[in-house]
């Protein structure tokens, strides 16, 4: 995926998508740093959702639903 935004130091920004929103991938999405964009995709966008406030994140944090394996998903998210 090629990302032509880039930061105030001319750079491009660190961008992550994780796959579920579970357990581990808020545990993911919580240990990277903190000027990372995450995006989280999950098939079950309630669950998600319902993830995300209590889970103590320093920053934005994009949700989609969605089948990972799906090529038209990840497309329609800019992550193919």
């Amino acid at each position: 995926m090629v990302d032509e935004k880039k930061t105030a130091s001319g750079t491009a920004p660190h961008r992550a998508l994780i796959v579920g929103a579970g357990d581990t991938g808020l545990e993911l999405a919580r240990r990277l740093p903190v000027d990372w964009e995450i995006t989280l995709l999950d098939i079950n966008l309630d669950q998600a959702n319902k993830s995300i406030p209590g889970s103590g994140f320093q920053r934005a944090v994009t949700v989609h639903q969605g089948d990972a394996s799906s090529r038209l998903v990840l497309q329609g998210i800019n992550a193919s």
